[in-house]
């Protein structure tokens, strides 16, 4: 179950990258450059969060990665939240980040609550 949660997961991402970075593209030129870089550097790091926490090997790294993942899709919506108070966003758009964000934020959540333990090793039966 895991492991589709996963793969939902980074795909959520990915598309949620992409909204993102058409959305910031249509920002008129004098759009601050540093809340474009924001969320453009969000969602990327929201999908390698998602990528390390699927690499690790053992529970609690995996769990501290998903974990930056979901503080990292609330910093997103944030982002987004101000944009959209600085009329850089147009209400169909906010909706659909919005609803990307959060079906993102539903499937790495899912992910920490649903981990299964045996694609984890042990680390107390390899200290004995």
């Amino acid at each position: 179950m895991t492991l589709n949660h996963e793969i939902l997961a980074f795909r959520r991402s990915e598309s949620l990258t992409l909204q993102i970075f058409q959305a910031t593209d249509r920002f008129p030129k004098q759009a601050p450059p540093a809340l474009v870089h924001r969320l453009r550097q969000l969602t990327s790091n929201i999908t390698d969060s998602i990528l390390d926490g699927c690499a690790r090997h053992h529970r609690e790294a995996a769990e501290s990665s998903w974990n930056t993942a979901l503080k990292l899709l609330e910093a997103l919506a944030d982002g987004i939240d101000e944009a959209d108070g600085r009329g850089l966003l147009d209400p169909d758009t906010v909706l659909q980040l919005l609803q990307s964000q959060s079906a993102t934020w539903v499937e790495v959540l899912c992910m920490v609550r649903e981990a299964d333990p045996s694609r984890f090793r042990d680390q107390d039966s390899r200290a004995a």
